[in-house]
C-alpha cells in the first residue's frame, strides 16, 4: 500500500506540474471558480449559475432551451466513440444507438440504470430518471499500473483543457474517500473521480448536468485542493462504503 501511494503522489506532482500548477492557477485566475463547481444548485438560481440549472426546475420553453443547451454540452464532453449520445436523450434512442445496452441489475428509485462493456474494458453507465431520459453517463475502469494516471490526464487536458477544481472527498455512508477533478461546463460538466483502494486505483468518469456535479460535489462534502502539500497528499479509502452513490458505482466486484 505504502508504495502505490508514493508512486501515485509522484504521479500527482507530475499531472501538477504538466497543468502549470492547475491548483494555482485556478485560484489565483479566480477564486471563486472552485467553489462554483460546487455551488450551482437549487440554491443558486438566480446567479451566475444560472446556466447549470436543470429544466426539471422550469416550465416551457425556458426548460426546452435549458434541456437543448444540456443535451448540446454534453456531447461536447463525452469520449470519443459516444457521439451519438447526449444528456436528455430517451431511452428509445439510446438503445438505438447503443445496441449493446443492458438493463442492470443495480436498483435506483424513481430511475433505470443500463451499462455495457467498452472495448477498452471500461463499464458504461447509464442512468436514467423516472421519465427514461438520460440523465448521466459515468465511464468506470481500473489502472493497475499508478503510472498511468500521467498519460491518463495528459489526455483529458489535451481534450477539455485544465481542470476547474480539484477536489478531496471525505469517507461518507454512501462513497468512501476519494479524489475528484471537474471541468465545469455551461449546461453540462465532467467529473472524474479517482479511488484508490488497496493494490487498485480506479477511475470514474461522470458526464451530468453541471447543476447535478455541483449538488454531488456538496452532497459529498468535497473540499478544493489549494496548494502542492495538498495535491500531493492523495487520499487513500480504508473501505468501500455503499453499494452505490450518485456518481460512483462499486467498481471492485470484477477485481476484488
Amino acid at each position: 500500500m505504502k508504495e502505490l501511494v508514493v508512486r501515485l503522489s509522484a504521479a500527482i506532482v507530475v499531472i501538477g506540474a504538466m497543468t502549470g500548477g492547475v491548483w494555482l492557477a485556478i485560484n489565483a485566475s479566480d477564486p471563486s471558480a472552485s467553489s462554483t463547481d460546487a455551488g450551482t444548485t437549487a440554491s443558486s438560481v438566480g446567479t451566475e449559475g444560472d446556466a447549470g440549472v436543470a429544466p426539471r426546475r422550469m416550465t416551457g420553453n425556458a426548460a426546452a432551451a435549458a434541456m437543448q443547451q444540456i443535451g448540446e454540452a454534453s456531447q461536447r464532453l463525452l469520449p470519443e466513440g459516444y457521439n451519438g449520445i447526449f444528456i436528455g436523450m430517451s431511452l428509445r434512442d439510446l438503445r438505438q444507438v447503443r445496441r449493446a445496452i443492458q438493463r442492470s441489475n443495480q436498483p435506483r428509485p424513481n430511475g433505470q440504470v443500463w451499462e455495457e462493456d467498452d472495448a477498452s474494458g471500461a463499464r458504461v453507465v447509464y442512468v436514467l430518471s423516472s421519465n427514461e431520459l438520460l440523465e448521466q453517463v459515468q465511464f468506470m475502469s481500473r489502472l493497475d499500473n499508478p503510472d498511468e494516471l500521467g498519460p491518463h490526464f495528459s489526455a483529458l487536458q489535451q481534450r477539455y483543457g485544465t481542470p476547474t477544481g480539484i477536489w478531496d472527498c471525505p469517507e461518507t455512508e454512501e462513497a468512501p474517500t476519494l479524489r475528484r477533478f471537474t471541468w465545469r461546463r455551461e449546461g453540462a460538466s465532467m467529473m472524474e473521480a479517482v479511488l484508490i483502494y488497496g493494490q487498485t486505483v480506479s477511475i470514474t468518469l461522470v458526464v451530468a448536468p453541471t447543476e447535478d456535479i455541483g449538488a454531488a460535489l456538496q452532497r459529498s462534502r468535497c473540499a478544493p485542493v489549494q496548494n502542492a502539500q495538498q495535491l500531493a497528499a492523495f487520499p487513500v479509502a480504508r473501505e468501500l462504503r455503499g453499494e452505490r452513490s450518485t456518481f460512483l458505482r462499486e467498481v471492485h466486484r470484477d477485481g476484488g
